[in-house]
């Protein structure tokens, strides 16, 4: 509902937090599928390489690719061209976008998911592990107050509980004794708690039943 119950125009950015295995990337996967959302994935190239960052962001949404000189496709003759070009095709093709792996955001690449923000009616869904929400938007300033200003709603992806990891085993084996499932929910849930989330309770899961 917070992606499409919008309350005014200009709020439309939408944070998603979780740690890494909570389910962040199955989110967006989920978006591009149900509700034809563009993906774009950061990479550690964007750290330093702010037009990196615009040529995935331009590949991502379908905006045509200059024509280079030296033979490069990707090339783009000035960071304004591409922000230009990627504004335009947005306000042209308003949708969801999504942004993944965003620890590897400069402050300038959140500085264009605002304007995005403000000059399109693209909805911007931000995915994030929380010391890297809390770092942006629980400092101060005016640049987090922008965009806490444009923020319509946060979605936290809580840890694994005990009951998900008693619900997966008994569903694959219901004669298990009370006492050894309750000692197995409780070892399985700290641990992909703390190493991998829902990813790693798949794994073992799926290891155990080849064995």
């Amino acid at each position: 509902g917070v992606l499409f119950g919008f309350r005014d125009d200009y709020l439309k950015i939408v944070w998603v937090v979780g740690k890494s295995g909570m389910g962040k990337t199955e989110a967006a996967r989920q978006l591009v599928a149900r509700r034809n959302a563009r993906l774009v994935t950061a990479a550690e190239s964007w750290r330093e390489g702010y037009l990196d960052a615009l040529t995935d962001f331009a590949l991502a949404i379908d905006v045509p690719q200059p024509k280079s000189t030296k033979g490069d496709p990707k090339a783009w003759p000035s960071k304004g061209t591409a922000e230009r070009a990627i504004m335009k095709q947005l306000a042209a093709r308003p949708g969801i976008l999504c942004v993944n792996e965003v620890e590897f955001f400069s402050r300038r690449i959140l500085n264009m998911l605002r304007a995005i923000a403000d000059q399109t009616q693209t909805i911007v869904v931000i995915f994030c592990v929380p010391d890297f929400y809390r770092e942006i938007l629980e400092q101060g300033g005016a640049y987090a107050h922008q965009l806490r200003t444009r923020t319509e709603g946060v979605v936290w992806l809580d840890e694994i509980e005990f009951g998900d990891v008693t619900k997966a085993l008994t569903m694959f084996w219901p004669a298990l004794a009370a006492e050894v499932l309750k000692a197995a929910s409780k070892e399985l849930r700290d641990y992909v708690n703390g190493f991998g989330g829902w990813r790693a309770l798949k794994r073992i899961i799926r290891n155990l039943r080849g064995q």
